[in-house]
């Protein structure tokens, strides 16, 4: 039998190096360490450009054919045209038998146009449609657009006299001052005469334009006195 050529000391080291490199291999619980394993960077992928859709082709539209403007006859007589559509409003001009005018727009109803005023470019006034004088010579009214327009101002005759006074047009008789207050109408704005109701042979005592907003007294009588409204 060989004998070891090592020293009694260093067999002994090696026997017990030896002896726990067996207890570690078959220790149930030892394991060699795990490698990690660094998964590599996902590769970028490239997001392609955004296509462009072409916008589809407008639908062909019905071609809208303008309405035909409204015109306006004065037949048979003369035709006021006033600041606003009803007879409450001042008289800016008249429309004489004969002329027409073109219209812009309409009241609510239809009854009042708003018309060119013939011979002064650029003025426009109301007139009524519904007048025995008017004449549609064109075009639908109800086709204009509705025109807004401020109330009229009031506008009042008032009798200061001791007689009682007939007011032409309208043939209304207006009492003494001193069966006040029916002494005082509203009329619409326009030219109106007065005549003397206890004077023989009735005599015109004044002729005035009215206009909004305005009160005008009626002052002397017949027989040339003077009153003043109390």
């Amino acid at each position: 039998m060989r004998k070891s050529s090592l020293p009694a000391p260093a067999r002994i080291s090696a026997a017990f190096v030896a002896l726990a490199a067996a207890a570690l291999a078959c220790s149930p619980g030892a394991s060699l360490p795990a490698t990690a394993t660094v998964a590599p960077p996902p590769t970028p992928t490239a997001t392609p450009p955004a296509t462009e859709t072409a916008p589809a082709p407008p639908a062909d539209k019905p071609t809208e054919v303008p309405a035909p403007p409204v015109i306006l006859l004065a037949s048979g007589g003369n035709l006021n045209l006033r600041r606003g559509p009803g007879t409450g409003y001042n008289i800016l001009a008249v429309l004489r038998d004969g002329e027409q005018g073109t219209a812009t727009a309409r009241n609510d109803n239809g009854e009042w146009l708003y018309v060119g005023v013939p011979g002064q470019q650029g003025t426009s006034a109301w007139v009524s449609a519904a007048s025995q004088y008017s004449f549609i010579v064109q075009g639908e009214p109800t086709s204009l657009p509705v025109l807004q327009v401020e109330p009229p101002l009031p506008a009042y005759l008032r009798n200061c006299l001791f007689h009682p006074v007939r007011i032409q047009p309208g043939d209304v008789v207006l009492p003494e001052q001193f069966n006040a207050p029916n002494n005082q109408r509203q009329f619409n704005p326009g030219v109106y005469q007065g005549f003397d109701q206890n004077v023989e042979g009735y005599p015109k005592i004044f002729s005035v334009e009215l206009r909004e907003g305005k009160t005008v007294d009626i002052t002397k009588d017949g027989l040339n006195n003077t009153y003043a409204c109390p």
